[in-house]
């Protein structure tokens, strides 16, 4: 038997100690890879010829390692199988970056249906563990000056536990360090009892000792920073830092573009709340003149519900001897130049309730778009009370008028 000293350097034993204890081999396989590995070197030494396999070993210290190995016959000078001959090679590297590629093209995938950035948080959590494995999750995004967390978790008393979180602050000094210079390794000693530099999350009674930091950003525009951190004290290297920092930057676009979205649909959902609160008729129209938007105030205004004014022309709600006119109006107006706009001053016209009731109106314009992109936005303000108080108080100034001079 014989083993070549590189052995020490891929799976950390001594030379002589896998030349006196030839069952190691057998028993660092990988007991998943086992069954095949013996069968395939057992059909070579009872066929003959070569072969090639790969597998995975386990190394004095418990890490896997991929080797390539080429087997052969060596045969003696009467023709008889004399002993296999093996030439291992370390393929740690290459089947890690095969795994890796095969993990991001899947996230990207997913990803890229993700609606939510907490959605997507937890699939990146779930890739960060099947790399490299953690204790701690943290994944921040960073907009406006603030730190918004988005998914925390921990070991709490042997459980991973998602955490609660205050959902905003200020950016640390860390996450500056970390936005502005880039990923950060920690490795703490057993004796340091410092946490002063960090922001203590789920359990503070203990410390975690192997911490690492990458910024997340998509090109130039810095996205959020995420972390991963171990209770083992020197969990993480130098490569897997590298390992992590390739993870933020495969996410951050996707993680850009959720944050993005997510944005838009508040931003959407505050506008629409403000629409349906206002007291005033606020209606849009799409390209084609026909109802896009309704709100409460329409509702209240035209005695019309939304259902049953959407997709439909405003024809109805304007008098039936005003509407070539307002058509001619509204297509001059539109005619105008392409981009936002609004007609000048407030207009005092009529409409039409459903019930057929003739009322006074104000009206106001605006334009975005051109087109069939093109919005018209009507802003109508019921007068009839103040109509109504303008004629009450124009004919007592006619009454009092009429009895001075008697």
């Amino acid at each position: 038997t014989y083993v070549s000293p590189q052995i020490e350097n891929v799976l950390g034993f001594r030379q002589q100690e896998w030349l006196n204890d030839p069952s190691l081999w057998f028993q660092h396989l990988h007991p998943d890879d086992r069954k095949r590995v013996l069968a395939e070197k057992g059909q070579i030494q009872a066929q003959g010829g070569e072969a090639r396999s790969e597998y995975r070993m386990l190394a004095r210290n418990g890490r896997v390692v991929w080797v390539h190995d080429s087997m052969k016959v060596v045969h003696n000078i009467q023709g008889e199988p004399a002993f296999v001959q093996g030439f291992a090679l370390d393929i740690t590297e290459r089947k890690r970056a095969e795994q890796r590629s095969q993990m991001f093209a899947s996230l990207g995938r997913q990803l890229s249906t993700a609606a939510s950035a907490r959605e997507a948080s937890e699939l990146i959590a779930k890739v960060a563990d099947e790399m490299l494995g953690w204790d701690a999750f943290a994944l921040s995004l960073y907009d406006a000056a603030t730190m918004r967390r988005i998914l925390f978790y921990d070991i709490i008393d042997g459980v991973r536990t998602e955490l609660p979180l205050v959902t905003v602050r200020r950016p640390t000094a860390t996450d500056r360090a970390v936005l502005a210079g880039g990923a950060q390794l920690v490795l703490r000693n057993e004796e340091d009892a410092s946490v002063a530099e960090f922001v203590p999350f789920g359990d503070t009674e203990r410390l975690s000792m192997s911490l690492m930091f990458v910024p997340i950003h998509d090109g130039e525009t810095p996205v959020g920073i995420l972390s991963i951190q171990s209770y083992t004290p020197q969990a993480y290297t130098n490569d897997d830092l590298e390992a992590l920092q390739a993870l933020a930057d495969h996410c951050g676009g996707a993680l850009d573009r959720i944050r993005t979205e997510e944005a838009l649909r508040i931003s959407q959902s505050r506008l629409s709340n403000i629409i349906e609160s206002a007291h005033d008729a606020i209606i849009a129209l799409d390209g084609q003149r026909n109802v896009a938007i309704w709100n409460g105030g329409a509702e209240r205004i035209f005695h019309c519900s939304a259902a049953e004014a959407l997709g439909h022309p405003l024809d109805r709600f304007i008098p039936e001897d005003a509407r070539d006119m307002h058509r001619r109006l509204i297509d001059s107006f539109s005619a105008g130049q392409p981009g936002m706009h609004r007609m000048s001053g407030v207009r005092t016209v009529n409409g039409v309730r459903t019930s057929g009731e003739l009322f006074p109106l104000e009206a106001s314009i605006s334009q975005v778009g051109s087109g069939d992109d093109q919005t018209l936005t009507v802003i109508l303000r019921d007068i009839t009370e103040r109509k109504r108080f303008e004629a009450e108080l124009a004919a007592a100034r006619d009454q009092a008028l009429e009895s001075s001079r008697l």
